[in-house]
């Protein structure tokens, strides 16, 4: 592995599409994406005393932690966006972005729906927000070199 390979979390970022264009979502923190199969057990004549598993189906989910900004902007989108997304009950595509050091950029794209959005102030710091968002369909990943 050289330093290159590597993904540094400033070089990490989330966006959600509006129309033609994707947003950044707020001043982000932290991010993340999460896959997880479902196993079930298979069961065939050959299995005897070790059973086998299959994946029954497989969910995404995302999650932002971000400073707050107070509106929405040309270039990013506000926690109070990102409520009524989630009163609207609206599917959105959310993207997730990946740079390494040689600018190599591996992007996750779905669709999701707001599972939670967490506003949070400190009397001694910057409000925050938490955004859960759960994957529904499919997604795909992409490789974008420079």
């Amino acid at each position: 592995m050289t330093p290159n390979e590597v993904i540094h979390g400033k070089n990490c970022f989330v966006y959600i599409l509006s129309g033609d264009d994707y947003y950044l979502i707020g001043c982000g923190i932290s991010f993340s994406f999460e896959i997880e199969n479902e196993l079930i057990l298979r069961t065939g004549i050959n299995d005897g005393l070790f059973p086998k598993k299959r994946v029954r189906q497989t969910s995404f989910r995302g999650s932002v932690n971000s400073v707050m900004i107070s509106e929405s902007d040309a270039a990013k989108v506000s926690a109070f966006f990102l409520i009524q997304e989630g009163v609207r009950r609206a599917e959105s595509t959310y993207k997730f972005e990946y740079t390494d050091g040689a600018a190599v950029t591996k992007t996750i794209t779905g669709n999701f729906l707001v599972q939670a959005v967490n506003i949070s102030a400190d009397t001694q710091s910057f409000s925050k927000f938490d955004l859960s968002i759960e994957g529904t369909g499919a997604f795909s990943m992409e490789t974008d070199s420079p």
